[in-house]
């Protein structure tokens, strides 16, 4: 990932109420703010999937994740899915988090709602009575 190939596709990863700030500011002020967040955005994800991560004490939860998932594979959508889980499964009981799905067969589609807490991954068939 280099610098500028984000700078349109900023919305989709950072939070809205830093572009509605923006609304007020100069339009040079806007330009070189979103270029100083796309810098950041392409560094901090160059620096957690490629670059050596140097185990130490102050290391997040998060980065130490990355880490043990980086010795096992190439960090792909699959390697983040599981890191997502695994983050998941090491938070407080009270976290979770939920996303809506579609299962794809050769003959149908299965909308399913799949969620992700300390008791593990439940995958929910959706419809007027959701079934486990």
């Amino acid at each position: 990932l280099e610098e500028g190939q984000l700078t349109d596709q900023l919305h989709n990863y950072l939070p809205s109420h830093m572009f509605r700030a923006l609304a007020n500011k100069r339009r040079g002020l806007q330009d070189s703010m979103v270029e100083e967040w796309d810098r950041k955005v392409v560094r901090a994800f160059n620096e957690l999937t490629r670059a050596e991560l140097i185990e130490t004490e102050s290391m997040s939860e998060v980065r130490r994740i990355v880490q043990s998932f980086r010795m096992e594979t190439e960090l792909n959508a699959v390697a983040a899915t599981r890191m997502c889980i695994e983050r998941v499964r090491l938070a407080p009981l009270c976290f979770s988090a939920q996303y809506i799905a579609e299962m794809w067969s050769v003959d149908k589609i299965l909308k399913v709602l799949v969620v992700i807490n300390a008791g593990g991954l439940h995958v929910y068939r959706l419809g007027p009575s959701p079934v486990l």
